[in-house]
């Protein structure tokens, strides 16, 4: 695998990354906003992201397990920059904490 194939690589998981993680948000932050949603709403969007990851790791695959692995990593960093960009949105307390 070339530096230009693993570079390919890392940006097609990062890709994805986004894809996945970026859709988990939007559907996680409807979800804290929209009680009138129907339950079959989030379950079409896991079915879509979860397809559209699938589909990319299968079609990296095929080039090779190194792209694969790359690819991964990808994911992880594209997953790791959204967490610091948006970050948690409330200040919520540990389950069993008490006031005071």
């Amino acid at each position: 695998m070339s530096l230009l194939d693993a570079g390919l690589a890392l940006l097609a998981g990062i890709a994805t990354g986004l894809c996945y993680f970026g859709g988990l948000w939007l559907t996680v932050k409807r979800m804290a906003t929209d009680n009138a949603v129907s339950p079959l709403i989030y379950l079409i969007s896991f079915v879509i992201r979860m397809t559209l990851a699938m589909t990319g790791l299968a079609l990296l695959l095929q080039l090779g397990t190194g792209w694969l692995l790359v690819a991964v990593l990808g994911i992880l960093i594209a997953r790791s920059c959204l967490f610091v960009a948006i970050g948690p949105t409330t200040k919520s307390k540990p389950p069993g904490a008490t006031a005071g």
